[in-house]
C-alpha cells in the first residue's frame, strides 16, 4: 500500500548543502518526471504473481512460513539490466487476525501521522470499494523542487481468507514507473501475513542525484517504515499516530547498514512464485525453495512496563 517518498530528499539535500541557489535554479527546469506507465515485462510478471496468488488463495494456501513474527523483511528484486528500475520486497507478520490487518491498510486516511512526510492522502474517482484512484502529497524538503504527488489506481480482490491488492501508477510528478501487488493472508483465527511487492523507476533530474545503491537502499527503509507502521496499528501498539511514526522510524532505521549486502544479490523475478504458490509450513519445504539474503527488524526486548500494549 501507499507509504512516504520514494526519494530520499533528506540525504539530497546533504549532498547539495554547499552549493549554492544558482544550481538549483539551474536543475529546476528537469525535477518533474513525467508519468509513463507503459506495459513491460515487469507488468507481465506481477500478472502473473496475481493470477498464482488468487489461485492459491483460493485453495487456502496463501502461507509465507519463513517470515518472523517479529520482524519486517525487506529483500531486494532485480527487474531488468537498467539499475534505476528495481524491486523492493516487504513481508511481515501480524500478532492479530486478518481482519485487523485488512482495517489497517484499508483506513487510508489514518496513513498521515504514521508514514513519514504523507502530508494528504485522499481516494478519487471510486467506482466500487474494490477500484479507486488513491491520490497521496508527500513533502519534499528541498528548495524549488514540488511535494511528491502520485495517484495510483487499486483494484482489490477480497475473499474470507486473503486480500489481493494491485495497482499502478495513473499519475505522477517524480516518477516514470510504479506498479506492484500486495497480499494479506489469514494464518489460523489470531494471525496474519503481509506480502508486497513494489516495482518501480525514478524519473529524471535531481530524482537521480544520489548514487543508485544508496537511493536503493534509501528507499528499502521507507517501506520498512511504512510496514512497521502498518503492523503495529494492526497489533493495537497505540492509539496515537505519533507514537506508532516515531516507533516504525526507529526499527526501519536500524536496516540501513545492512541492506547493501541485499541490494548486491537480489532476488530474481522467477524466484518470486516460490513464495507464494501453494506450500507447507514444514522446513523440508523451506529447504526446497531457498531465497537470497533478507534482513529484519526484529522486536527489541521489554525493560521494564510500559503504558501502551507489547508489539
Amino acid at each position: 500500500m501507499e507509504r512516504g517518498h520514494l526519494l530520499p530528499y533528506d540525504n539530497i539535500m546533504q549532498k547539495f548543502k554547499v552549493l549554492n541557489v544558482f544550481f538549483l535554479l539551474a536543475i529546476f527546469p528537469f525535477q518533474e518526471a513525467q508519468c509513463d506507465q507503459k506495459e513491460t515485462k515487469s507488468s507481465e510478471e506481477v500478472d502473473q504473481l496475481h493470477s498464482l496468488a488468487r489461485k492459491a488463495g483460493d485453495h487456502g494456501n496463501l502461507v509465507f512460513p519463513e517470515i518472523s513474527e517479529n520482524s519486517v523483511s525487506i529483500q531486494f528484486v532485480k527487474v531488468g539490466e537498467n539499475p534505476w528500475h528495481f524491486g523492493i520486497l516487504q513481508k511481515f507478520r501480524v500478532k492479530a487476525p486478518l481482519q485487523r490487518l485488512v482495517q489497517a491498510l484499508d483506513d487510508t486516511d489514518s496513513y498521515v501521522g504514521i508514514i513519514q512526510d504523507l502530508i494528504k492522502i485522499e481516494k478519487r474517482a471510486v467506482r466500487s470499494q474494490n477500484d479507486f484512484i488513491l491520490f497521496t502529497e508527500t513533502e519534499i524538503p528541498v528548495p524549488f523542487v514540488s511535494n511528491d504527488k502520485t495517484s495510483m489506481h487499486y483494484l482489490v480482490e477480497r475473499k474470507e481468507k486473503f486480500s489481493i491488492y494491485r495497482f499502478r501508477l495513473a499519475e505522477g510528478n517524480h516518477l516514470h514507473q510504479y506498479e506492484g501487488l500486495a497480499i494479506a493472508a489469514a494464518e489460523g483465527s489470531n494471525a496474519s501475513t503481509y506480502w508486497e511487492l513494489d516495482v518501480y523507476e525514478p524519473g529524471f533530474g535531481l530524482n537521480r542525484a544520489l548514487p543508485v545503491k544508496k537511493f536503493w537502499i534509501q528507499n528499502a527503509v521507507s517501506s520498512a517504515q511504512a510496514c512497521w507502521a502498518f503492523k503495529l496499528k494492526a497489533e493495537g501498539f497505540s492509539s496515537q499516530p505519533f507514537a506508532i511514526l516515531e516507533e516504525s522510524k526507529k526499527r526501519a532505521a536500524s536496516l540501513e547498514e545492512s541492506l547493501g549486502k541485499s541490494q548486491q544479490t537480489p532476488l530474481a523475478f522467477k524466484d518470486l512464485p516460490a513464495q507464494i504458490r501453494p506450500i507447507s509450513p514444514s522446513s523440508s519445504e523451506r529447504e526446497k525453495n531457498p531465497t537470497s539474503p533478507a534482513f529484519s527488524t526484529a522486536i527489541p526486548k521489554q525493560t521494564g512496563p510500559s503504558k501502551e500494549p507489547s508489539p
